[in-house]
């Protein structure tokens, strides 16, 4: 992972975390290396709100999934409800975790505009126009001038 995050600051790229069930290591490893200058995303974040606002106060952006939309997983509604706007990122952890009401089939990248933005949009008390808006300005902010410029 060191090399990883030494390739990232060299390159000057955020890095893309997915950490299943490894929140003490990872905070471990973040704590004794550091966050690369251009920071990163805890993609498909699964923690809870507390641990999430550890890796907020390191400067990362927090990923959320159609897995929000499953009923079981209160944490991550939390964090997706609880997380700063302009930390937010709303994705697809596709061909995996699709939305209800799709569960348990391939995760298609369109269910994420159909079911997952407007469900957040709801628990956010936003509409799915803000919520969008936002989390693709997030994403331009974190991935830089070449997406920007793909989005317009």
């Amino acid at each position: 992972m060191e090399e990883n995050f030494k390739l990232a600051q060299k390159a000057d790229l955020p890095v893309i975390l997915h950490i299943r069930e490894a929140d003490t290591d990872m905070w471990q490893f973040l704590q004794s290396f550091g966050v690369p200058h251009k920071g990163g995303v805890i993609h498909c974040c699964s923690s809870n709100w507390e641990t999430a606002q550890k890796y907020l106060a390191l400067g990362f952006y927090i990923g959320i999934t159609g897995m929000v939309t499953f009923p079981k997983l209160k944490d991550v509604a939390e964090i997706a409800t609880k997380c700063p706007s302009d930390r937010l990122l709303i994705e697809t952890d596709g061909p995996y975790l699709a939305p209800v009401p799709k569960r348990g089939r391939i995760c298609e990248p369109a269910w994420l505009k159909e079911y997952t933005l407007p469900y957040i949009a709801k628990l956010r008390g936003q509409s799915v126009e803000e919520t969008a808006q936002q989390t693709a300005a997030n994403a331009c902010r974190l991935f830089g001038e070449r997406l920007t410029k793909l989005l317009q």
